[in-house]
């Protein structure tokens, strides 16, 4: 997310929650920096919908570490289902058939003898 992404989320956030935005104008350049750094990874549109899923949890008030956690759980949830890797048996060009390997080649210090 960029930090005129955060300005937006932050705005979006004060319509329904006015205890997140900072009132001092020091204050909320600091909380847009921080949000930002925060939420460098996250797009703007799952942190919209996270700061929903937020509110119809909880009373308290979202913090950027509310969402950033959200977004680790469903990158986490997404490469766990994606963890099996898809090895052809015969890779187009190849001179070995399937099921038959050789040793290191000479010139890697093997014999270059197939293995049976």
């Amino acid at each position: 997310m960029t930090l005129d992404e955060t300005i937006d989320l932050l705005q979006q956030i004060a319509l329904v929650d006015d205890r997140v935005v900072k009132v001092d104008e020091a204050e909320q350049a600091a909380q847009v920096t921080m949000w930002a750094a925060v939420l460098r990874d996250v797009p703007l549109a799952f942190a919209g919908e996270a700061v929903g899923r937020h509110y119809a949890e909880s009373a308290w008030a979202v913090m950027p570490k509310d969402i950033a956690a959200r977004w680790r759980d469903q990158v986490r949830d997404r490469l766990r289902m994606a963890t099996g890797t898809f090895e052809p048996t015969h890779h187009p060009g190849s001179t070995r058939t399937p099921g038959t390997a050789t040793r290191m080649s000479p010139r890697c210090g093997g014999s270059g003898a197939r293995l049976q």
